[in-house]
Parts: C-alpha cells; sequence; structure tokens
C-alpha cells in the first residue's frame, strides 16, 4: 500500500459525514468489544488493508488519542450507516456504537477474525484480478477470491 500526497479530492472530509452522525451517540445501539485500537491498525498495516477489502464503501478514521482515549470511525459512504467504538487506556473493553442499517463494526470485528484465522498474512499474499465482470480479491490463490 502506497500513499503520499492526497489530491484535495482524496482527503477525508468531515462535512461529509456530519448527516451521518447528527448528534453523537444519539440513539445508536451500544455494545462492547475486545478489540484493541492496535486490533484495527495504523494508516499502513496489514489489517488496515484488509479491512478496507472486507468492509467495501466505508471510510475509516482515527480521532488520535487524547489523555488515553481514542475513537474509531467507521462510515459507509452509501447507506449513512456509521460506527464509532471509543478505546480508553488501561480498560479491557471498549464501547462500540452503530447506527444505521449496516452494522460495520461487525463486519469490521468479521474482518479482523477473517484475517487472524488465515495467520495473519502480510500484504503480498493478496492479488486482485479484474476483469469486465468487476474486480475480485484474493489471497494466496485466485480460487480464493470476493468481489470488492
Amino acid at each position: 500500500m502506497v500513499e503520499f500526497m492526497k489530491l484535495r479530492s482524496q482527503r477525508l472530509d468531515w462535512n461529509r459525514f456530519r448527516q451521518h452522525v447528527p448528534q453523537f451517540p444519539g440513539s445508536a445501539d451500544v455494545s462492547r468489544t475486545r478489540l484493541t485500537l492496535a486490533d484495527v491498525g495504523d494508516r499502513y498495516d496489514t489489517v488496515r488493508f484488509v479491512i478496507g477489502l472486507r468492509v467495501p464503501d466505508c471510510a475509516h478514521v482515527v480521532n488520535q488519542p487524547d489523555a488515553g482515549t481514542a475513537k474509531a470511525w467507521f462510515f459507509d459512504l452509501l447507506s449513512r450507516s456509521w460506527a464509532a467504538v471509543v478505546f480508553r487506556g488501561g480498560e479491557p473493553e471498549a464501547t462500540v456504537y452503530q447506527s444505521g442499517p449496516r452494522r460495520l463494526w461487525d463486519e469490521v470485528a468479521a474482518a479482523h477474525q477473517w484475517w487472524t484465522a488465515c495467520g495473519s498474512p502480510d500484504l503480498t499474499r493478496f492479488g486482485l484480478t479484474v476483469t469486465r465482470d468487476g474486480q475480485r480479491a484474493w489471497l494466496d490463490d485466485p480460487g480464493n477470491s470476493w468481489s470488492v
């Protein structure tokens, strides 16, 4: 995964998501998770790449830790679904807020579980096949693929 200076049109625009979360947490569903901020990865970590492949049409933003607290946001670009996970340093579980028709955090957690069940493969084991019918990502073998 390579990234340098993003074009203006590629930068995350928080104004795009204001309608997703008019009031936080509002009427969001609340749950807990044992996954940590490190489990969802930093910008260039393989797990972040995997989440991008396995959770389509989703923007992912992390508010930098402040006094031991960080918040990871996930926004569905089509259905206005969103999830926010509040990580507090020293606590064994984080609080999850989800709203909208997609359960984005559940999808993220499933992507993480899939990646770890596959042995936490690095980027070199992934591939992409592009045909007139669409794009398919795969792990190790094009026969082991899914639509992206």
